[in-house]
């Protein structure tokens, strides 16, 4: 995307962009019916585990 939009690619840009790669990549998952485990990233489980709820969103 940033070959494209070249200076109109910022990192607010990619933030968000990569926030909405994320929300449909679930909810595809979801609709596979895969479990919850592959669905949430590695550093939430970890951070559960740990009890480390303040690096969970």
């Amino acid at each position: 995307m940033s070959i494209y939009l070249e200076n109109a690619w910022t990192p607010a840009t990619e933030q968000t962009w990569s926030e909405a790669y994320t929300v449909v990549t679930q909810l595809m998952l979801s609709g596979a019916d895969y479990p919850v485990e592959i669905l949430t990233p590695a550093i939430e489980q970890d951070a559960k585990l740990l009890g480390e709820t303040h690096l969970i969103s």
